[in-house]
């Protein structure tokens, strides 16, 4: 059987996975997990930050790693605010853990992405909508 580019066997063959340079930070502790769509969660690294981590294993799959990373680079790149974002090392004692999602979906070791915590920002868990009586017609 001969595979193509879009078979998901072409490509797994040809991504491999590069090992994290030494320098790359790791989370030493969780401190608060959440109910997103990812199952980020509030961590502590070994250097003292806090950042948000999404890890692979997460509820939206493994790309929305490098989702994250291509949006925060972009944003930067154009000059936007946009908070630090960092390749991070989630430790072998973190494999498996719970995301704490219904599906129960379990982290992987490995790299993972994190953005640092701004201590200020308000988090609000509900979507919200207000109409522009501009922008309407009608």
């Amino acid at each position: 059987m001969t595979t193509t580019p879009a078979d998901k066997s072409w490509w797994a063959a040809r991504i491999t996975p590069q090992p994290l340079p030494a320098e790359t930070p790791a989370v030493a502790e969780i401190l608060h997990q959440t109910p997103s769509g990812a199952a980020a969660f509030q961590a502590r690294l070994e250097d003292g930050r806090t950042v948000w981590v999404k890890a692979l294993g997460n509820p939206q799959g493994d790309q929305v790693l490098t989702t994250e990373w291509v949006c925060s680079q972009t944003g930067r790149a154009l000059g936007f605010s946009v908070a630090e974002s960092l390749i991070v090392h989630l430790p072998e004692p973190f494999h498996h853990h719970p995301l704490g999602d219904p599906r129960g979906h379990r982290m992987r070791s490995g790299p993972a992405y994190a953005t640092l915590h701004l201590p200020h920002a308000v988090e609000i868990n509900s979507l919200r909508h207000e109409k522009n009586p501009d922008t309407q017609s009608g």
